[in-house]
């Protein structure tokens, strides 16, 4: 009774455990394809969070790409169409209406209706970066290009950035100095406030103040404004200088520093500059502004 028995329980397991065995090892194929597909997912996920913070960092102001690849300056170098260390490319930057054109005009001791200027207008007038070699002025190795709107794409191609502003300094503002400073070699920027006569005239009429009184204003004014807009930002240097200017008086000061030294080959010195520009009424940091910027490139190049 007992042989039986134990041959029937043989065979069963003879049928159960190859079908348990199979379906145990089924079951670790499962698991661990299981396991490889929540690996490749979890893969997946870290791209796109790396691809969102890419994506984050650029709309802040802080380019993906710090180092330009060979392909992206071969790309973009023939803007430049003269890249030699004999000429430095000085880009406007800002808003669109902040003066950039008239900007550019005033640095080449050009009237905004002389041949050859730059195209100014209520609405902006650039739609795509222009170049301006300047041959007469004071900066004869000296290329400007005039930057639409806010451009930040091709930054990194130039070797100066001035940022405009007129009322109130934008976001965009803040991300184009941001950008440049955080490029593999940081470019210099300057952040120019512009109209400054226009400005002390209303202070001047809203106030019923003297116009010395409304330039104080708008210095003071200028100055806390700026700080504090920085500070807001997370900038990393709120103290950093705001130049104010105008852009007749710019021009008025480049033309008559190259009318004097067009014959000369003495070469303009920070004294030189800052007389001339005292001597233009109204002036407050066009002197200053022509001396930093002649300085910056003098150092740039060593």
């Amino acid at each position: 009774m007992v042989l039986p028995v134990i041959i029937i329980g043989v065979a069963v397991l003879k049928v159960v455990l190859p079908a348990s065995i199979a379906v145990v090892f089924s079951s670790r194929r499962d698991m661990k394809k299981m396991r490889d597909d929540l690996e490749k997912m979890h893969d997946d996920l870290k791209k796109m969070q790396d691809c969102l913070k890419k994506q984050y960092a650029w709309n802040q102001g802080i380019p993906p790409e710090i180092r330009p690849t060979r392909e992206q300056r071969e790309k973009a170098e023939p803007m430049l169409e003269d890249p030699s260390k004999s000429f430095y490319h000085f880009a406007v930057a800002g808003h669109a209406g902040t003066g950039k054109s008239s900007l550019v005009n005033a640095f080449r001791g050009y009237k905004d209706k002389d041949k050859g200027a730059a195209k100014v207008g209520i609405n902006e007038t650039t739609m795509d970066i222009k170049r301006y070699p300047d041959r007469s002025s004071i900066f004869k190795n000296f290329v400007w290009y005039d930057i639409p709107g806010a451009n930040r794409l091709w930054l990194f191609i130039f070797d100066f950035i001035i940022v405009c502003w007129k009322d109130r300094i934008m976001e965009i503002d803040i991300q184009t100095l941001t950008s440049c400073e955080k490029m593999e070699v940081p470019i210099p920027t300057f952040l120019v406030r512009t109209n400054s006569q226009t400005h002390i005239h209303c202070l001047k009429l809203s106030e019923e103040i003297t116009k010395e009184e409304a330039k104080e204003k708008l210095i003071k004014e200028t100055s806390e404004t700026v700080k504090k807009t920085l500070q807001a930002c997370n900038y990393n240097d709120p103290n950093k200088k705001a130049y104010i200017i105008d852009r007749f008086i710019l021009g008025k000061v480049v033309s008559d520093l190259t009318e004097k030294f067009r014959s000369k080959k003495d070469i303009i010195t920070d004294d030189d500059i800052r007389e001339m520009a005292e001597n233009v009424e109204g002036a407050i940091d066009e002197g200053d502004l022509l001396i930093d910027l002649l300085r910056t490139a003098k150092e740039r190049r060593r």
